[in-house]
């Protein structure tokens, strides 16, 4: 049985590269230079796991005890510094693995914070935060505003319901990790290809004040 508590590292090891590239991807772009390049292929392919062991203060992160994830992001990084078109090339590829592996990182984190006898808000905030974590930051380096806080297509949402259902399945219907991470990598994936595929968008805020003033308006003129 396989512990996705601390994840199967072939997928760890290619979750990671897929925010990598799509990092790299993203500073070339912008024409930033190599430091610049290197910082955001580093900040979207592993902080978001970084974050997860900071807040579980587990440790030194697994990002810095195993050697093939900063390998993995420097690797990233030339390719994008210097062949950025196969980046391109590929890009449609990266969108799919991206949205799976939104799924994979919010179990993994889900899970650890679980193992580490947190409670189930908990967990999903500690799932949310390793799934989308990396790409915030990325956002916050490039002097962008953060995807996060705009109305654009769902991928924190998506993040947070994965997680949502993971702490459910396992700690509401007390479901094995193994069996709950394929449902939960599922949705988060559905979800996130859906919002891409159908425009769905994060809700914009509602003021139901109005709405409820005048509803109230004819009991008051009785």
């Amino acid at each position: 049985m396989i512990d996705l508590a601390s994840g199967p590292q072939i997928f760890a090891v290619g979750a990671t590269a897929v925010g990598a590239l799509s990092g790299a991807l993203f500073a070339v772009e912008r024409r930033f230079g190599l430091s610049g390049v290197f910082c955001l292929t580093l900040s979207t392919g592993v902080s978001g796991s970084m974050m997860r062991d900071l807040l579980l203060q587990s440790g030194p992160s697994v990002i810095l005890t195993d050697y093939i994830y900063l390998l993995t992001v420097l690797i990233c990084a030339t390719i994008g510094f210097f062949f950025s078109t196969v980046i391109r090339w590929v890009h449609p590829l990266l969108v799919v693995f991206d949205a799976l592996s939104i799924g994979f990182f919010a179990v993994v984190g889900a899970s650890k914070a679980l193992h580490a006898g947190l409670g189930p808000l908990a967990a999903i905030l500690v799932g949310t935060i390793n799934a989308i974590g990396g790409w915030v930051l990325r956002d916050i380096l490039a002097g962008d505003q953060p995807q996060l806080v705009q109305p654009g297509p769902v991928y924190a949402i998506a993040a947070g319901i994965a997680s949502v259902l993971h702490v459910g399945l396992v700690a509401g219907a007390h479901v094995a990790d193994a069996l709950a991470a394929p449902v939960t990598i599922g949705a988060g994936f559905a979800i996130r290809m859906a919002a891409l595929r159908f425009g769905w968008n994060a809700p914009v805020p509602i003021d139901l004040t109005p709405r409820i003033r005048r509803a109230k308006s004819p009991e008051k003129s009785r």
